[in-house]
């Protein structure tokens, strides 16, 4: 079995396909052109808000452009979804419940279990009102 392409790579790809410079991109999404040139390069590997950032100005699957073997093209259910996932995400980011890494701290994991358990107890609510 191959291993997951690297994000270099695919951001490689997608900048020749779309007929984009690194420079481009880079006025598109806000990223530094050093951020941007180590990227490219395997140097750095882009945080999710910025991977997200990326797959939107390039118009390609944020799962594709990480690496992951699935269709390069965006749909419309999937651009909802990694739209979604970026708010959520930009708002554990602020609340500090990330890790540098992007993963959940311990505080974060406790905030979104929470969030969850909060959001059963509504549906479960408006499911007894219905009935």
């Amino acid at each position: 079995m191959r291993n997951k392409v690297t994000c270099a790579e695919r951001l490689r790809e997608a900048l020749a396909i779309k007929g984009f410079t690194q420079k481009e991109l880079c006025d598109m999404t806000g990223i530094t052109k050093s951020a941007m040139s180590q990227y490219c390069t395997g140097g750095l590997t882009p945080r999710q808000i910025k991977s997200q950032s990326m797959a939107i100005a390039l118009d390609v699957s944020e799962a594709w452009l990480i690496g992951y073997d699935v269709p390069m093209e965006r749909t419309t259910k999937m651009s909802q979804a990694d739209s979604e996932l970026g708010s959520m995400m930009n708002v554990l980011e602020e609340i500090g419940a990330l890790n540098e890494d992007g993963s959940l701290s311990d505080h974060g994991r406790e905030v979104v279990t929470n969030m969850l358990r909060n959001n059963a107890d509504m549906l479960k609510k408006l499911i007894d009102d219905e009935n």
